[in-house]
């Protein structure tokens, strides 16, 4: 489900990528609107997550997704924050734990 996500894992640290990874979070928004992304605060705020680096290994995806969301919205008033994500490792991580998902991994 999350592939459209997950085929940046091999460059989900390389900062490069954040203009081609924003286009696509957001077609991934418009494509699934049953995981209701749009409305990523509230998820986020309703499992008490403030923080992009927060342990994402036993979340899941409908959760991972909305912080990516936040993470590539958040951009639009902080100008770098999405590269700083994707260099500290944060986008890696939560990259790979929808991987994790569609793999079958709980």
């Amino acid at each position: 489900m999350y592939e459209a996500l997950t085929k940046f894992i091999p460059q989900a640290t390389d900062a490069t990528i954040a203009s081609e990874f924003f286009y696509a979070v957001h077609e991934f928004v418009d494509a699934h609107p049953e995981l209701e992304l749009k409305q990523y605060k509230i998820i986020l705020r309703d499992n008490n997550i403030t923080s992009p680096k927060a342990d994402v290994s036993s979340f899941d995806g409908k959760i991972v997704a909305a912080m990516i969301v936040g993470i590539v919205r958040r951009e639009r008033f902080h100008e770098g924050f999405l590269k700083r994500c994707i260099e500290n490792g944060s986008v890696a991580k939560c990259l790979l734990r929808l991987k994790e998902i569609d793999d079958g991994t709980p």
